[in-house]
């Protein structure tokens, strides 16, 4: 098994439980190497795990009735879920998809709640970890209600690929991994990047982006330019 020790270190929470606590911890992991598509856990699951990405990227997404979805947040390596149902015994708002290969240590919540109760320093990193969420959830909402697809769209390209000034990227987020991100649908997603491209902002091609005009790109993320798509007609 990959040692933990140095990744507990750097994870909030568990950074604060005794050595004795981490090594139980450590023994009772288990190590899951999951492939992009695997789905952890599916929305309404009655699910109470931790779980610490050791590498890789999950998805938390939500479905409507119709088949659209939504990502709400994404982990990335380093990241640790804790379960709504640890806590409260009801069912996962969401479903936890692998976006790409990916390697999970997974503890039931009988094995480390009453560790992090036990230690008042991991409890309050435990309450500052939800905060943030609930900080970041917030900010999803208010992106979704008050900035337009365009604004959504220009901030998950930069926050997604690192441009250089007309230099390609390799596209890795399919059209609708990126309707996903911005609470849209692919056929949108791809009407909007060839907006960006006519307006000489970004160039398109199948396999790859070359950002253009990094200033506008970068007004249109930060909202600073508030344009609907109707504006971009």
């Amino acid at each position: 098994m990959t040692d933990l020790s140095e990744v507990f270190m750097k994870t909030p929470v568990f950074r604060r439980l005794d050595e004795n606590h981490k090594t139980d911890l450590q023994h009772r992991a288990l190590r899951r190497n999951l492939k992009k598509g695997d789905v952890i856990s599916f929305y309404g699951d009655i699910w109470p795990y931790v779980i610490l990405l050791y590498k890789g990227k999950i998805n938390i997404n939500k479905e409507s009735p119709e088949g659209r979805s939504l990502t709400v947040r994404t982990l990335e390596t380093g990241d640790v879920f804790w379960s709504h149902a640890l806590f409260d015994g009801k069912s996962t708002p969401g479903t936890l998809n692998v976006g790409e290969n990916s390697t999970i240590f997974q503890w039931h919540g009988e094995d480390i709640l009453p560790k992090i109760s036990a230690n008042p320093e991991a409890l309050w990193d435990l309450c500052n970890v939800l905060i943030k969420q609930l900080r970041d959830a917030s900010q999803t909402i208010e992106e979704l209600a008050f900035h337009p697809l365009l604004n959504r769209l220009a901030r998950l390209l930069l926050d997604e690929y690192d441009f250089e000034a007309n230099s390609a990227v390799s596209r890795t987020l399919t059209l609708d991994e990126m309707a996903n991100r911005i609470g849209t649908t692919r056929e949108m997603v791809c009407r909007l990047l060839y907006r960006l491209s006519d307006r000489n902002v970004i160039q398109v091609s199948r396999t790859q982006f070359v950002l253009v005009n990094k200033i506008e790109m970068e007004k249109l993320a930060t909202g600073d330019v508030l344009l609907d798509e109707e504006a971009w007609s």
